[in-house]
């Protein structure tokens, strides 16, 4: 029960803050992943990519005319369209000036 209210609150702190939307970040920007929206069946299909809450991502590509972004995560890259980017909920990652990334 503590937990779940730690988790809660923590929420609150990021709505208020820079939450985002994946298709937002911008070429080579890195970020962590608050939560997956859409159905089940999406944030089944990601997880079985390789992403999940809590991940930090990195905008590698962008394509033209709107097309889908290059994402990578864990010494993998995927393509995500649009439409899924924004059912991706992040938020900003600062990166230092060592390239260590700071956050949580």
């Amino acid at each position: 029960m503590r937990q779940r209210a730690v988790d809660s609150i923590m929420r609150i702190v990021i709505i208020i803050g820079t939450l985002m939307t994946l298709d937002q970040l911008s070429f080579g920007q890195t970020a962590r992943i608050v939560a997956i929206g859409g159905g089940r069946g999406l944030q089944r299909h990601l997880q079985q990519m390789g992403l999940h809450p809590g991940d930090v991502v990195i905008v590698s590509s962008r394509g033209a005319f709107r097309g889908p972004l290059l994402v990578s995560f864990r010494g993998s890259q995927i393509a995500i369209g649009r439409g899924i980017a924004r059912k991706i909920e992040i938020e900003p990652v600062a990166v230092g000036p060592s390239g260590k990334r700071g956050g949580r």
